[in-house]
């Protein structure tokens, strides 16, 4: 069902040669960001595996991955071989929305839910949860459902790169399509999905897009959307499910049927798609995946 790989393409790299030359002063930094905070560790790491999301460039690969317009990296995939991927059954160019793709599925549960339910117009508020640098809680904004939109990661570079996208750092110029507007209609924190605040509160839309096999246990979060997620309210999951000992042991990592094990009865499954997405490591290299989504609904 799941499909994960890694494409390397041979592209023109003038495509992004002008947006890089801006960037090259911070990727040079280095591979770790210096978080001179000192904030103690907590559960949602490993010393190699969150380091990771922490340096400068994974904030670039992110930030390129929820902001890039589409135009940009269309135009440096060019060569990449469309029919093949077709065949196999992944269109490759559907994976340049992944970010609104995830949004759209909870606006859709939402909006199902809410014309057969006397509650219309009740629910409003929508939890990111491995928010990343903010794309999927911007475009949960942007749909209008949603007044409250609560974007939470571990990694403080995210959360800080989702600060800076909502001051309007990633524009046109640099050929972004950051929604200023949908930004300041959210807040970012960092928080840790296994051990999320007691006070968070609940909402009606809790989704983790890619998130789940990045954990090191993944059951404590599954476990706790059962209290953060309200009754009638849906829970979207999209995970790869390509398991690393970096990030979880070995003995937590979790099929999709043990993921639902776990969270019925509390929830209800109602849907089931793959979505593709694609990540630029550089001008000539992407890591292409396809992530299994599942909706829930909160019983």
């Amino acid at each position: 069902m799941l499909r994960a790989f890694i494409a390397g393409v041979a592209c023109a790299a003038a495509v992004f040669s002008a947006r890089d030359r801006r960037r090259g002063a911070h990727e040079s930094r280095g591979a770790r960001a210096d978080d001179a905070r000192g904030a103690a560790p907590a559960a949602s790491t490993t010393r190699t595996g969150q380091a990771l999301y922490d340096s400068a460039k994974a904030v670039d690969e992110y930030v390129t991955f929820h902001y890039s317009a589409r135009s940009t990296i269309a135009g440096a995939l060019r060569t990449f071989p469309y029919e093949d991927m077709v065949r196999e059954g992944v269109d490759v160019r559907s994976a340049l929305g992944f970010v609104e793709a995830c949004a759209r599925v909870v606006v859709e549960a939402m909006e199902a839910r809410l014309a057969s339910s006397a509650a219309a117009g009740t629910m409003t508020s929508a939890l990111d949860v491995g928010c990343a640098v903010g794309g999927t809680s911007a475009a949960l904004a942007k749909h209008g459902r949603f007044t409250r939109v609560v974007g939470v990661d571990y990694s403080r570079a995210f959360v800080d790169a989702a600060k800076r996208a909502q001051s309007g750092a990633f524009d046109a110029r640099d050929g972004y399509e950051a929604d200023a507007d949908a930004l300041s209609r959210c807040v970012f924190e960092r928080g840790d999905a296994c051990a999320l605040r007691e006070d968070i509160g609940t909402f009606d839309a809790v989704i983790a897009a890619n998130l789940l096999c990045r954990l090191p246990d993944p059951e404590a979060f599954l476990r706790a959307c059962v209290n953060i997620t309200n009754v009638g309210g849906a829970l979207v999951l999209a995970s790869p499910y390509s398991w690393l000992e970096e990030w979880t042991p070995r003995d937590r990592w979790l099929d999709f049927p043990a993921v639902r094990a776990i969270l019925e009865p509390a929830f209800v499954l109602e849907r089931e798609c793959d979505l593709p997405f694609i990540i630029r490591e550089h001008a000539r290299k992407f890591q292409l995946g396809v992530s299994h989504v599942a909706v829930f609904r909160r019983v």
